[in-house]
This record gives structure tokens, C-alpha cells and sequence, in this order.
């Protein structure tokens, strides 16, 4: 079965004169780094730390088979490549097919390479390129509803919209306490590795987003 395993824990440097390098730390691709006690909860946090991703890849996957098929059913509203006229739809067509080809290739790599080295870094990665090629296809979707005047259609494709960003911001906030600041590095002792909860910070989704989006559909 495809899924996401992230395992890279550094070891702690105990002839440091930092508390924190004589400590096991997780780095994710998130920007958080967790500090540990002992190499046993560190290893329960990347445990519970690769449950959260695998859902997250679950629901990238299903909010991706609902856009494909918004595509697929206006898919007779664009124009075959050998047509003469109205080369914007041309172009259109062509930007969803090539976001298309970004998010397998993302869905591939995130399950084939998040156990390698640095793989607590590019899963994340990964999973951004997917989120933000999703939302650069609704937002071309969008776009050709709206010049049609389809505005049920309109509406469905911003429930997916709404729904991808949400996706991503669970990625960007994940393990950190307050969704107005930045979580600072935190050192987690054995007896507290029990808790859960995945609280949410770091509100700046349009921000990312924006740089894999389609800026010129709108326009």
C-alpha cells in the first residue's frame, strides 16, 4: 500500500555545551523542530507524525479525484487543439493538463522518497505542490464558469477550493499551539510524549499558495 513514512531523527551531540544538541530532535518540513529526551519518544512522535500525513494524503487524494471530475464534466467546453479560434481556451486547457501532470508527479514522489534523506522535508514539500496545482486548476475552472454564467457549478468548485486551503493549512500549522504566532522549539520529555493534539498557527495560506496558483485565469 502507498504511504508516507518519514523516519529522520538527528542524534544528540552529548559533548555539547547547548542543552538542545544534547537532545534528539525531529525537524519537519513545516519549519518546526522537536526536541526529545529519549530516542524511544522520538520515535513515537514520527509515528504519530506519519499518521497525521497519511490521513492528509488520503484527503489530497480525494479532493483531487472531485476536481479531476469537475474537469472531466466541463471537459466539452474547451477547444480541441486543432481548432482555429479562441486560443484562450486553448491555453486554459492546456495549464489545467500540466497541473494535472505536477500533482501525480507530486503523489509520486511524496510516497516514493519521504524515508529518504531529507524526507522530513520534501514530504511537506510535496504535499504543498499538490494543494497548490489543485487550487491553480479550480481557480481556471472557476474562471471559464464564470464567463459562462454557471453559477451552481461556480459555487461547487469554491467548496473545493474552500476545502483544499483548509488541507493546507493543516500541513502548514501542524505542532504549533497558537495559529496567531510562531511556535518556538519545544523539548518534550519522555513522560509528557503521550499527549496529543494538533493544534493550529502560521496563517499565512495565501501567501504560499499564491505561487503555484494560475494568476492569469482571472485576468
Amino acid at each position: 500500500m502507498k504511504k508516507i513514512t518519514i523516519r529522520e531523527i538527528q542524534m544528540p551531540i552529548k559533548e555539547s555545551v547547548y542543552m538542545k544538541q544534547r537532545l534528539y530532535s525531529v525537524f519537519l518540513g513545516n519549519e518546526l523542530t522537536e526536541y526529545f529526551s529519549s530516542h524511544k519518544a522520538a520515535k513515537r512522535y514520527l509515528a504519530e507524525t506519519n499518521r497525521f500525513l497519511n490521513y492528509k494524503l488520503h484527503e489530497c487524494n480525494y479532493l483531487y479525484s472531485y476536481i479531476f471530475n469537475e474537469y472531466r464534466k466541463n471537459w466539452f467546453y474547451f477547444i480541441a487543439d486543432n481548432a482555429k479560434s479562441n486560443s484562450e481556451l486553448r491555453k486554459l486547457e492546456r495549464s489545467i493538463l500540466t497541473e494535472f501532470k505536477l500533482i501525480d508527479k507530486a503523489f509520486n514522489l511524496v510516497v516514493s522518497r519521504s524515508h529518504h534523506i531529507n524526507g522530513n522535508y520534501f514530504t511537506w514539500h510535496h504535499l504543498y505542490n499538490v494543494t497548490g496545482s489543485m487550487l491553480g486548476v479550480i481557480k481556471i475552472l472557476k474562471y471559464l464558469m464564470r464567463t459562462r454564467k454557471y453559477y451552481a457549478e461556480s459555487q461547487r468548485l469554491e467548496i473545493l477550493k474552500s476545502q483544499t486551503k483548509r488541507l493546507y493549512k493543516d500541513l502548514k500549522n501542524y505542532g504549533y499551539p497558537n495559529k496567531d504566532q510562531d511556535k518556538p522549539d519545544r523539548i518534550i520529555m519522555e513522560s509528557l510524549t503521550t499527549e496529543s493534539g494538533q493544534p493550529e498557527a502560521y496563517n499565512d495560506v495565501d501567501k504560499q499558495i499564491n505561487q503555484n496558483e494560475y494568476r492569469k485565469a482571472g485576468s
